[in-house]
């Protein structure tokens, strides 16, 4: 949220052609949080017992 804010402010601080490219520069981290977002989410902890595992697994396929 204080990212898009930030990115925001600058971005209208900018002429039109610079706020675009931070605006594709904003699109772009946000891809990344995402992507890193779901990293995470991919990782199963290993508190889980054995079952619980396996189970997230076939929802998963």
């Amino acid at each position: 949220q204080d990212k898009a804010k930030m990115y925001f402010e600058k971005g209208c601080s900018l002429s039109n052609n610079e706020s675009c490219n931070f605006l594709d520069e904003y699109k772009g981290d946000m891809q990344e949080d995402l992507q890193n977002d779901l990293n995470e989410a991919q990782e199963i902890p290993d508190s889980l017992d054995l079952q619980e595992k396996k189970d997230l697994q076939d929802m998963r396929q």
